[in-house]
């Protein structure tokens, strides 16, 4: 056969040659293409005017780390952009108004703006107006040092106090924006041995990135939930007493529970809880805990094979969960038989990290557990500690279902993680083929060469 291959006439060879390139260039305009539907080149305006708000249902407001805070509307076009700061958190609506919303956002300084020898970033919590496009400062805060140095949650507690979780410090406070005194503090230490954080991706040495605490939500009783990423643990505060340890959702290392877990959002008691949805962000799933007889007790669960490093789920009230799910750049919706509609497809600048439905309240308050709606739980699944998928996929999906399976899910994150965000996934299948077409083509063309090289000394090569 390679005999044959060898010897084709001049003609074939000039035929597979143009083949082998026609190949090329549908491949690469096919991910030229992709590079070229980024919503950074769709249009936005100042504003959104007030009867777009109110006659608009289904407005979602989406944050994004290096990238801008958005509004799309139910089709998912672009209504509203800003980008003054360098990346976006959380965003959250303040109570009381129709158009107004709450966000923490981070600012990195050069040497010369810090007046220090390192770089520096500035935390700020600001409030603006969608339908006038009015940004009003509340708080900030100049911190050395541009790792793990974000505010990445915030939660308003009235017009002067507000709850900020700080990864760099590993504590959580509550700040009086007027006149910069922190009412209360808590701090991981109080309660963590510093060896704790064996799921950090990048290293758990105290003090750098030990507990990466990237939620707070002040509870209608007066406590405070935090989420310590690396911990793999959700947390209840007391803010009298301290610690409530018997309340602790995962465990360090628990991977089966939760793995580097995302933005937990409690569900009271009135709503069918206590319960806690969030996002399982190494185990690339959503999934939900109930409270029953003092445990904590999996209710639902939902995942497809393209979702990776989920950031955010939020509980709608009509029992509809809003889900951001970053590495794949999707806002997603699934309704409560488990179906998904795809509300955004985020190929913009950054990486989406949060999600908000307007007029749902904060983090969609008054959405129901999944127990009270009877959701019905799909994807992955573990059953006596092996994983099941319960989603049926096309042939494309189980290819980059068993990519998952073989590599490490820390590894595919990482490196969905530093791609660019337009490149969707059905471009890294191009670019496979890419790969493969001159592979082929390189070695047909060393077939037919008539260059023989021997190995001698000294080395020479006949023609």
């Amino acid at each position: 056969m390679i005999d044959r291959i060898s010897v084709l006439s001049k003609r074939t060879k000039i035929t597979l040659r143009i083949l082998f390139l026609v190949i090329l260039v549908l491949l690469s305009a096919a991910i030229v293409t992709t590079g070229g539907r980024s919503v950074e080149k769709t249009s936005a305006g100042s504003n959104i005017s007030p009867s777009t708000f109110k006659n608009e249902s289904r407005l979602t407001i989406v944050t994004a780390f290096h990238g801008p805070l958005s509004v799309y509307n139910r089709s998912g076009g672009l209504l509203y952009r800003n980008r003054s700061h360098h990346s976006y958190w959380d965003v959250d609506p303040v109570r009381g108004t129709k158009s107004t919303y709450v966000y923490s956002a981070t600012d990195v300084l050069t040497r010369s703006e810090c007046h220090a020898d390192t770089k520096c970033v500035r935390n700020v919590v600001e409030e603006i107006n969608l339908t006038t496009g009015r940004v009003n400062s509340i708080f900030s805060r100049i911190r050395r040092g541009t790792i793990n140095n974000e505010w990445h949650d915030i939660d308003r507690i009235n017009d002067t106090h507000y709850a900020i979780a700080d990864i760099k410090r590993n504590e959580a406070y509550i700040v009086n924006v007027r006149t910069g005194v922190t009412v209360w503090r808590w701090n991981a230490q109080d309660a963590f041995p510093l060896s704790s954080g064996g799921s950090n991706a990048f290293g758990t040495n105290f003090p750098g990135d030990w507990t990466h605490l990237n939620d707070i939500e002040v509870l209608d009783d007066g406590r405070i939930m935090l989420s310590l990423r690396n911990q793999d643990a959700v947390i209840f505060i007391n803010r009298t007493t301290g610690f409530q340890k018997n309340w602790t959702l995962g465990s360090d290392n628990e991977y089966d529970i939760m793995y580097e877990q995302h933005n937990p959002d409690y569900i009271s008691k009135s709503n069918g809880g206590p319960a806690v949805v969030l996002a399982d962000s190494q185990n690339n799933r959503i999934v939900e805990y109930q409270r029953t007889d003092g445990k904590w007790e999996q209710t639902w669960v939902w995942s497809d094979s393209e979702m990776l490093w989920p950031r955010d789920a939020d509980r709608l009230p009509n029992g509809n969960t809003l889900i951001t799910d970053t590495n794949s750049g999707r806002i997603i919706e699934v309704n409560k038989s488990g179906k998904k509609k795809t509300v955004i497809n985020y190929h913009g600048p950054g990486r989406i990290y949060e999600s908000e439905r307007v007029g749902t309240g904060d983090e969609s308050a008054g959405g129901p557990s999944a127990r009270t709606a009877n959701l019905q739980s799909r994807g992955m699944t573990t059953v006596d500690g092996k994983a099941s998928h319960t989603i049926e996929r096309s042939r494309l999906q189980n290819l980059w279902s068993g990519v998952k399976q073989v590599l490490p899910t820390k590894i595919l994150n990482a490196i969905m993680f530093v791609k660019p965000t337009w490149l969707t996934f059905s471009d890294i299948g191009r670019m496979i083929g890419i790969g493969i077409v001159i592979a082929a083509w390189v070695c047909l063309e060393l077939l037919w060469t008539t260059l023989s090289i021997s190995i001698q000394s000294p080395v020479r090569v006949h023609r």
